[in-house]
């Protein structure tokens, strides 16, 4: 006796083999590119994140590699340490699920009273319809969580902010812009290499002998301990990292050798851009300032492997 399916396909399943189905109605996460862009607030310090679109598309740009929805959206996102998103509503319930790292989820009232919630993996809230909420990282390692949005095509976010609501539907326009903007710079320079050393003093005493090397600089941030050098065009750092923050390295402790490279741009935005539109994802920030020297930028181009980017450059390093 033959197997009966108890409902009805959609119309347009109703002539369409398993086969086609299931090419059309799996999304695997590594044949996601992440969208740093994907909504009106997403370039804004504190609200950078990446969309990984599985089910609909809820970014309004155009974009054809993701399942199609029925009945809800399915997206995971990728939020740094220090970023979140903004205030703002839906028309529909939104769901947020953590599958990695912790992430605090607030509640706000029109006249600013908020209310925060903690989350951890496995931890999920329903944000009912037209209840201002948002999220924020505020922990020294990235957060991956599950959105869910619970219509085909939802409405942009509304934002509670009259500034970023009378300006999110422009936002694509504007990045195409800055985008075409950005490839008319000029190429970016090789001006940084890094490389991890057992001993700070004794490896730096190795490269001045060596090969005349000047010392131009030595700090210990709370993650590592540097000894810079240079040639008078490159940078060379010699690092000790106390850990894996900032190194990305399980155990940095007993890692030895080369690390990451940097390069100097004339535009740290439109860098950013081209990166992730290329399968980059933003590692973290080093330094408070993008206008001083020695500030860094740092990313994971698509085998895992970390570069910065500097506008003004590294100490001892010519632009």
């Amino acid at each position: 006796m033959g197997l009966i399916a108890r409902h009805p396909r959609p119309t347009e399943l109703e002539n369409v083999s398993i086969e086609e189905i299931a090419r059309r109605y799996v999304a695997r996460f590594g044949e996601r590119k992440p969208d740093w862009h994907a909504f009106a607030d997403a370039a804004i310090a504190g609200y950078r994140r990446a969309q990984h679109r599985f089910i609909g598309n809820t970014s309004g740009k155009p974009d054809d590699n993701f399942i199609p929805a029925r009945a809800f959206t399915l997206s995971v996102m990728f939020v740094p340490p220090g970023e979140g998103n903004a205030s703002h509503t839906h028309e529909v319930e939104e769901v947020f699920f953590v599958l990695q790292g912790r992430l605090i989820v607030f509640f706000e009232e029109e006249d600013g009273r908020r209310i925060e919630v903690a989350l951890g993996p496995w931890d999920c809230v329903s944000c009912p319809p037209g209840v201002i909420h948002g999220y924020r990282n505020d922990s020294v390692e990235p957060v991956y969580l599950q959105v869910m949005a619970g219509k085909a095509n939802p409405e942009f976010m509304g934002y509670a902010d009259p500034t970023l609501f009378a300006n999110r539907d422009a936002h694509n326009a504007l990045l195409i812009e800055h985008i075409l903007e950005g490839r008319r710079t000029s190429m970016a320079k090789l001006r940084h290499f890094a490389i991890v050393v057992r001993d700070l003093e004794k490896s730096a005493k190795f490269y001045e002998s060596v090969f005349d090397l000047k010392r131009v600089g030595q700090e210990t941030l709370d993650f590592a301990a540097a000894i810079y050098l240079s040639d008078g065009v490159v940078n060379l750092a010699l690092l000790n990292y106390f850990g894996k923050r900032g190194s990305g390295i399980e155990d940095a402790k007993n890692f030895v050798g080369a690390h990451h490279f940097g390069f100097q741009v004339d535009d740290l935005t439109a860098t950013q851009q081209r990166i992730e539109a290329a399968g980059g994802t933003f590692f973290f920030d080093l330094g408070n300032d993008a206008e001083k020297e020695n500030f860094e930028r740092k990313f994971k181009d698509p085998d895992g492997i970390i570069f910065d980017i500097s506008h003004k450059g590294w100490l001892g390093a010519t632009g």
